[in-house]
């Protein structure tokens, strides 16, 4: 009896950690480069790793971005901004401007690459880094 209730509390442990480190809200945590982003998976931008700059997602759903570069004339002593907040389930990733408009993306993890590809594509002839509809990420390494 002792075993079977202790082999039942093991195996249940197995799964409740296993599962947890594929959990994509746990998997999304952290520093990524934009590597790649375009309107269709055909006129994606290549080589858009900028050095330093990189969104980050936080555990309270917050993304924070780090680009100098982009503030330096404006407010060079604030690097690290807001962009927006996520919501991500299993299904889904979930992104929302500063203005909180929602755009709903599917993703897929491989390693440390993300790929999200909006569900409902925007009609843009020249897409900047917030318009497009596809971003390719890349963990950043510390």
């Amino acid at each position: 009896m002792k075993k079977s209730i202790l082999f039942s509390l093991i195996t249940i442990c197995l799964i409740f950690f296993g599962c947890e480190k594929n959990n994509p809200q746990n998997l999304i945590l952290g520093k990524w480069y934009v590597v790649s982003f375009g309107t269709t998976e055909n006129d994606l931008c290549d080589d858009m790793y900028y050095d330093g700059v990189y969104d980050e997602f936080k555990s309270d759903g917050t993304i924070w971005r780090n680009c100098y570069a982009c503030l330096l004339f404006e407010y060079p002593q604030y690097p690290y901004y807001y962009i927006g907040s996520y919501k991500i389930d299993k299904e889904y990733f979930y992104r929302y401007d500063l203005f909180e408009n929602e755009e709903i993306y599917s993703y897929s993890f491989d390693g440390d690459k993300l790929k999200i590809s909006n569900i409902d594509p925007k009609l843009i002839e020249y897409p900047y880094r917030f318009d497009a509809n596809i971003f390719l990420y890349e963990r950043v390494k510390n």
